[in-house]
């Protein structure tokens, strides 16, 4: 019979050979409360199971992937290979949202490239009364995105749409919008040695990676559809990455309408408008 503190022992061993104690015992307790450890006996099925767990993290998979779970804002959220981990900077964004001016008021917000849907979950729980519309290109993400939604008990739209064909969001996102939110693939590939084995082996391409030199595509094209499709008093809030912060500052200017580039909490800028 193998006990909860021996398996606790050797496994921070194997695991502070790559990551830092700190890393180690954040991660023993993530396996520990996702496989609901109480007692001090490991069944044989838990013993192969965490032992499969520590062996998939030594091989650089997020450890939200192995437990199917990740925390974003005051909520958990299922997550898998078809989505991307939930980041910090991303509830900075949501707050930027749920701080405007816009609060109580019955919004309609689209959420382009939804992924796990992770900012119309939170803000519809904060804004009951808006509009919530989510998009994207993987059918896969979407699966998550309304698995998500119905755990939380939320109602939002979700639509399959190729944002960057402009035929399709004109077709399918035909409506005006109060906000437009966003966290696009903004990574240029040749960037991509630059990311951690655990990223790029594990997390989706499709939703961090563009295909030109600048990571601009994106927002071009949210630019050219905000022209006809945001109202008069409406506002666009997006991730983006800081060393194209002014070039995507002047690709808005350029479309007529004003911005401002704030910093988050690593100070690094983010955008509104």
């Amino acid at each position: 019979m193998n006990t909860w503190q021996e398996w606790e022992q050797v496994n921070k061993v194997r695991l502070n050979e790559k990551f830092q104690t700190s890393e180690s015992q954040g991660l023993i307790r993530i396996l520990k409360e996702d496989f609901t450890i109480k007692g001090p006996d490991l069944s044989e099925s838990e013993f192969l199971r965490l032992n499969d767990a520590v062996d998939r993290l030594l091989l650089n998979e997020p450890a939200q992937y192995i437990t199917g779970k990740a925390f974003f804002y005051d909520i958990f959220l299922h997550v898998n290979p078809s989505v991307l981990i939930p980041r910090p900077e991303t509830e900075e964004l949501v707050e930027l949202v749920l701080n405007s001016p816009y609060r109580g008021k019955p919004l309609r917000i689209l959420d382009i490239g939804t992924g796990s849907a992770c900012i119309p979950i939170v803000i519809k729980r904060k804004w009951p009364e808006v509009q919530v519309v989510a998009c994207d290109v993987s059918k896969e993400a979407l699966e998550t995105a309304r698995k998500n939604a119905d755990l939380h008990r939320v109602d939002i739209q979700f639509l399959p749409c190729n944002f960057l064909d402009e035929q399709d969001r004109r077709r399918i996102l035909s409506q005006k919008w109060d906000i437009i939110i966003s966290n696009p693939p903004y990574i240029p590939l040749q960037e991509k040695s630059k990311m951690g084995l655990n990223v790029i082996a594990y997390e989706p391409h499709l939703a961090l990676f563009t295909t030109d030199n600048e990571g601009l595509t994106f927002y071009k094209a949210i630019a050219e559809y905000a022209v006809n499709h945001l109202e008069a008093t409406g506002s666009i809030y997006l991730e983006m990455n800081e060393f194209h912060a002014n070039k995507i500052q002047e690709l808005f200017y350029s479309k007529g309408m004003n911005s401002n580039i704030l910093n988050d909490l690593s100070v690094n800028p983010g955008f509104c408008m």
